[in-house]
């Protein structure tokens, strides 16, 4: 039966109307891109149909506008024609401005309100387009008419609304950043609006004037308030305190992360054997099987468990559904061949029947991930809000980037099983994605102190990634990338494990048949840097910083980090960079040398980077407490002092050389010179673990001849570096047991046979 006869039309719009209902029934928002998600045809009649139904229903779907492309010819459609051709703006000549990006035609197309639409347009035209502040300004005002119930901006008295809305008397539910934010976008575009007028004939001025954003004439209110200040001092304090709690759990971290990223290449590896012996032995499917491995507590304990799966194709998984799923499903003429498509395609699944205790077969030990796929976290953008609530994420916590998971017909048809079945699938290529790179971002961002967009610079060509052998014949690697406000190239120094989990990402696109095709730099890079092979890309594209992170937070699931008023601490690049800096303070590393290290120019920033947090500063205070005799001086050195301590830092420690416990990755900037315990840049060798035992013996010597010899100031430093040495004893005891665990075979369980 051919698309264009009667019969198949009837039932594509029997089909169409389905699809919207159910999208209603189910609580979903109705929307042509979901109804031709859901129906998998492109057919002018989707249009016709919602809109019957928003007349035989009243319900209302969401605008087209939502999902369009809104292109500039648009925006001028729902603006006055008076504004097309502004004086020296882009709409007079391309030289005069920029035109306008995509978030700014949106913005300005979505405004309801005529007047404030007209406003926007003009005032955007000359506004700067790279501040998001000033298009949330907009889309606020048309919000906030609404809310009170005023038809237009002309309607608004500024001179009221302002001074109200900053006391907190109008609208009072904004909080106390979103009316800073707000109200400073206000008097900005104020002044650049003020400055493109002085550039205007008085004639032009005077045609211009009915869309010109209203001014106040007593503004005191501003130029008194604190609102903004305010805002910006409790946002650092919540910063550091967040800072305070990740810096202190770097080693956790790495550790958790490397750990998690062996266990996902293990069930990848279980997968594939699990496939193997199917096809080798004929074993019917779908097929049971399990695997022993470990869960690790957010103290980084581990405990044996049990982990249990079935292995499915895709002809089991639609025998097993077909019986309990929709008539129209299956079976339905338009939908038949591509259900019975996707059902009957050669390809396995993989489902997760739970876990538990070794020991104690009832305490049930999951996977840390199972709780993202319950919340269709790594299926699909569906998240669930009261998860993202209960742990302190926004939405975009943890989005992968597209094409991540499975195609969509065969998201859409595992989605249906699992909601009809309740099957967990497990979307193990995903998983794999986000372990390879959350772990490596996390290694290296904690022990470099990285930018986001520095990582994402890394490529794997020699010119960029190598051995270097610095003075003395020490050998480094490092790669190269461009810091932030440079235009040179500077080398970042990591180490071996760096190292392996660049190299281990490179092997998961290899076997995928990806390979580092030529691509344009993510968006924030694209203005400094050229379309290259940049190891970070997916699908051909690269990655983005909400990729990165969605990685790292996905990697990271279940370890509680909070501060001390419990608010939940989202690890991020820019928060790690933070603990790095901050870590290298509490150290009493110099803030000029701080500032070589994290690639900063200004050293104001360092020290915002740096200041201590409210635990380092009461560590501090208690030491007073102890005693307050011999304290050591503090001195302003000169600059030739300066000079001449970077240059001997760099002459003599070098990077990656070794040094007691293990080898140091802070390159040839090292500021802490025969202090290598406890120091972030020193990436412990659990091989190495008899020198820290040694060196620990020493301080404890040291400690003893010091209370002796009523010395409290050698006896605290003696005392601190036993506390160094007992972390960097712990993390080797993390790093070894997460060597062995990558060494250890999987052995895979099929009812009492082992292989």
């Amino acid at each position: 039966m051919k698309h264009g006869t009667r019969r198949s039309r009837e039932v594509l719009t029997r089909l169409t109307r389905l699809t919207i209902e159910h999208l209603h029934s189910e609580g979903h928002t109705v929307a042509y891109s979901e109804v031709l998600r859901i129906s998998e045809h492109n057919d002018r009649h989707i249009k016709q149909e919602i809109r019957r139904w928003e007349e035989e229903t009243g319900h209302q779907a969401r605008p087209l506008r939502a999902w369009k492309e809104i292109t500039l010819e648009r925006v001028l459609d729902r603006v006055s024609p008076a504004l097309h051709h502004l004086p020296l703006t882009f709409l007079e000549s391309p030289t005069m401005g920029r035109p306008f990006n995509e978030s700014q035609r949106r913005m300005i197309h979505s405004i309801s309100q005529p007047k404030l639409r007209d406003v926007a347009f003009f005032v955007m035209t000359f506004a700067d387009g790279n501040r998001p502040n000033d298009i949330t300004f907009f889309s606020n005002m048309s919000r906030y008419l609404k809310q009170l119930k005023l038809p237009d901006i002309d309607a608004l008295d500024p001179e009221v609304f302002y001074q109200r809305y900053h006391d907190g008397e109008v609208l009072p539910e904004e909080g106390s950043p979103k009316r800073g934010r707000f109200l400073q976008t206000y008097f900005r575009l104020l002044r650049k609006q003020e400055d493109y007028l002085l550039r205007l004939t008085p004639e032009q001025r005077r045609a211009v004037a009915p869309w010109q954003l209203s001014g106040l004439k007593d503004d005191h209110f501003w130029h008194r308030s604190t609102i903004h200040r305010d805002v910006r001092t409790d946002q650092r304090m919540r910063r550091k305190a967040a800072t305070a709690v990740v810096h202190d759990q770097f080693y956790l971290l790495r550790d958790v992360a490397e750990r998690r990223s062996i266990q996902v290449e293990r069930l990848h590896t279980a997968f594939q054997d699990a496939i193997a012996h199917h096809e080798r032995e004929g074993e019917a499917l779908p097929m049971s099987f399990s695997i022993t491995d470990e869960t690790v507590s957010t103290s980084g304990r581990t405990r044996p468990t049990q982990q249990h799966f079935r292995l499915w194709d895709s002809a089991t998984l639609r025998s097993v559904h077909e019986p309990v799923a929709e008539d129209f499903y299956y079976h339905q003429d338009q939908r038949q061949r591509i259900r019975a498509k996707v059902g009957n395609q050669a390809r396995y699944f993989l489902s997760y029947e739970g876990g538990h205790a070794r020991d104690d077969a009832t305490l049930i030990e999951p996977y840390w991930f199972i709780e993202l796929l319950q919340a269709n976290v790594l299926k699909s953008q569906v998240i669930d809000s009261d998860f993202l609530r209960h742990n302190g994420f926004s939405k975009a916590a943890f989005q992968l980037p597209p094409r991540s998971t499975w195609g969509v017909s065969i998201s859409h048809w595992l989605e249906r099983i699992s909601r009809d079945l309740d099957i967990t699938f497990i979307p193990l290529e995903a998983l794999r994605l986000a372990a390879l790179v959350g772990h490596a971002a996390i290694q290296i961002m904690t022990k470099t102190g990285a930018r986001m967009n520095e990582f994402l610079q890394i490529r794997l060509s020699q010119e960029y990634l190598s051995r270097v052998l610095l003075a003395k014949d020490r050998e480094a690697i490092a790669f190269r990338a461009i810091p932030k406000g440079r235009q040179a190239e500077e080398p970042y120094y990591i180490d071996e494990r760096c190292m392996r989990a660049l190299h281990a990402w490179w092997k998961f696109q290899r076997e995928r048949g990806q390979y580092l095709e030529t691509i344009p730099p993510t968006r924030s890079l694209r203005h400094k840097l050229r379309p290259a092979p940049y190891l970070w890309q997916h699908a051909g594209k690269h990655f983005s910083h909400k990729d990165v992170n969605a990685t790292m937070s996905i990697m990271l699931h279940g370890i509680s980090l909070q501060t001390a008023t419990g608010e939940a601490v989202r690890v991020t690049s820019h928060l790690l960079r933070h603990g790095f800096a901050t870590e290298m303070r509490a150290l009493n590393t110099p803030v000029d040398v701080i500032a070589l290290l994290m690639k900063q120019r200004d050293v104001r920033v360092t020290e915002y980077y740096s200041q201590p947090t409210p635990a380092r500063l009461m560590e501090l205070q208690q030491k007073i407490f102890e005693s307050r005799v011999d304290l050591s001086r503090t001195h302003v050195r000169s600059p030739g002092q300066i000079r001449r301590q970077v240059e001997a830092a760099q002459e003599q420690v070098g990077a990656l050389i070794p040094v007691i416990g293990g080898r140091c990755t802070v390159a040839s900037q090292c500021p802490i010179k025969f202090a290598c315990i406890g120091c972030a840049g020193n990436a412990p060798d659990w091989h190495k673990r008899d020198q820290v035992i040694v060196y620990r013996q020493a301080c404890a010597q040291m400690a003893e001849m010091a209370e002796a010899q009523n010395l409290p100031a050698e006896g605290r430093k003696a005392k601190e570096a036993m506390a160094s040495c007992d972390d960097v004893l712990a993390e080797m005891e993390l790093l070894e047991q997460a060597d062995q665990a990558a060494a250890d075979p999987v052995i895979l369980t099929i009812g009492r046979e082992e292989r």
